[in-house]
């Protein structure tokens, strides 16, 4: 098998590692999807092996791809009110680009077995999260007081329900008082707890 066989071989398997990956954060409706995933493991191959045939220290070129894809990392991830998402997803991408720079290695086996590994790790992961997602959801609730003194009347809801909550942070809009709470329940204990929040006379507004 000459040189160009070999290395097109390697971009076939690096290209069919991606997509595999891929399809599982496209499914999942992540940021980085399937083209994204295919196009970061062929890239960590094809860079691999261009710099090995130039005879560049391979600790250098894994250093320098490591540090281009955690630009791309820090691009997926976003702050959704006081929680960061995406962190899972930026570590898929790094996970995408080191199984490129293996393929590269001609550690075909290992590549297989890691891949097969985070498979499984993320859908076992994603069905305990649906199951533990009934019985603890984490939610933030921004809610705008009529006057301070009803703070704590609302805070006596969230203990009488056995309901636990953090405050983020009190604060004052357009001349009324305003408590941002972390609040980890079920969902239905955060359905009863809306519905009780939307007659509440001591609640000016409230958003979740």
């Amino acid at each position: 098998m000459d040189h160009i066989e070999e290395s097109l071989i390697k971009i076939f398997i690096s290209f069919l590692a991606g997509a595999v990956l891929g399809l599982e954060r496209e499914y999942h409706d992540k940021p980085a999807g399937l083209r994204t995933i295919i196009l970061i493991t062929v890239d960590s191959t094809l860079f691999t092996m261009v710099s090995v045939s130039f005879g560049t220290n391979p600790e250098r070129v894994a250093s320098n791809i490591v540090t281009g894809i955690g630009f791309i990392g820090a691009g997926v991830m976003f702050r959704q009110g006081i929680d960061i998402k995406g962190i899972t997803t930026a570590a898929t991408i790094w996970l995408a680009a080191a199984i490129g720079m293996a393929i590269a290695q001609e550690m075909y086996v290992v590549s297989i077995i890691v891949l097969v590994m985070v498979l499984g790790t993320l859908a076992l992961v994603n069905k305990m999260e649906k199951q533990l997602f009934l019985y603890r959801q984490k939610k933030t609730y921004q809610i705008t007081y009529n006057n301070a003194d009803e703070i704590s009347a609302i805070e006596e809801i969230f203990a009488r329900r056995k309901i636990k909550y953090s405050v983020v942070r009190i604060l004052k809009a357009d001349k009324r008082p305003v408590a941002v709470y972390k609040i980890s329940c079920g969902t239905k204990q955060h359905y009863e707890l809306e519905k009780e929040l939307a007659q509440s006379s001591l609640v000016h507004a409230f958003e979740v």
